[in-house]
């Protein structure tokens, strides 16, 4: 890996005498440097973009949570059908920070929120079931951040490095309790039930898992918020994982070293359900 070295100095004289790789800057960007906001991740196809509203109230529920005062979400929403029209097929990823010219971890009263949303061209994910294993990465547990897809997912950066292959996907914990995937929300049958790990202190609220919970109960198919332990997946029949770009994953298999375990699981019960629901995602 090659390391780039970038100098910025809080000077505005500095440019006329500093050397090529130095910058002058009066201001922080706290995304970077503390992890200091928040994004959403969301698709656009035929220049619509999917669950449009949801992702915008993600970032509205984050800005309030995080206190970023003079939030629009009117102002981001326009942006992103801007982008929309001009990239029809795409993935945007919007991040919001704030950058202000006090230094120190106190957010200041005369920061600005900025806004960047990345585009990328929107392929087709070639994989369409996973393999589940447990990760060796724990989840950060933090009550007042819990639900919120903050920028400091330093945990789930070195949870996805231990996924072997691109189409497995691993389970991240607090303890014993089963929290959710790398990147990704849960669902597990048990008993005949499907259920999803509560989120009080730790994991994400995910916009594809809210639609997700939503269209089942619409059809009258229980999904029921629960803690889920690792035991309780040796029991599990059938399981799938959720994200904005992937949709609904089914779950193929689940394997635990630690406790010997190897279980193959009902790809056709998830693929019904995924068909029942008819979700574009």
């Amino acid at each position: 890996m090659d390391i780039i070295t970038k100098i910025y100095i809080d000077d505005e004289n500095s440019s006329s005498r500093s050397p090529s790789d130095v910058q002058s800057s009066a201001y922080l960007f706290r995304g970077a440097l503390f992890g200091d906001g928040f994004f959403t991740t969301a698709v656009v196809r035929n220049s619509r973009i999917i669950n449009k509203e949801r992702h915008l109230s993600r970032l509205e529920v984050s800005s309030k949570r995080l206190k970023f005062s003079q939030w629009s979400s009117k102002e981001i929403a326009s942006s992103m059908d801007k982008i929309a029209i001009k990239y029809p097929d795409s993935i945007l990823r919007i991040s919001c920070s704030r950058k202000q010219k006090e230094r120190g971890y106190a957010f200041s009263a005369n920061a600005t929120i900025e806004c960047e949303i990345a585009v990328q061209k929107l392929k087709e994910f070639p994989y369409e079931t996973c393999h589940l294993k447990m990760a060796e990465t724990p989840i950060s547990v933090n009550k007042m951040l819990a639900g919120i897809k903050h920028l400091n997912r330093l945990d789930n950066v070195m949870a996805s490095s231990e996924c072997e292959a691109p189409n497995q996907e691993v389970l991240m914990c607090d303890d014993e309790r089963v929290i959710c995937g790398s990147r990704s929300n849960l669902f597990v049958k048990l008993d005949g039930e499907w259920m999803t790990p509560i989120i009080s202190d730790c994991g994400i609220n995910g916009v594809a898992q809210g639609l997700v919970i939503e269209k089942m109960d619409e059809l009258g198919i229980s999904c029921k918020h629960k803690d889920i332990v690792k035991t309780d997946l040796k029991k599990m029949t059938a399981s799938f994982v959720t994200n904005s770009i992937v949709g609904i994953w089914p779950a193929e298999s689940f394997i635990n070293l630690e406790c010997d375990i190897y279980l193959k699981l009902d790809l056709d019960c998830v693929l019904q359900l995924k068909s029942q629901l008819e979700l574009v995602l």
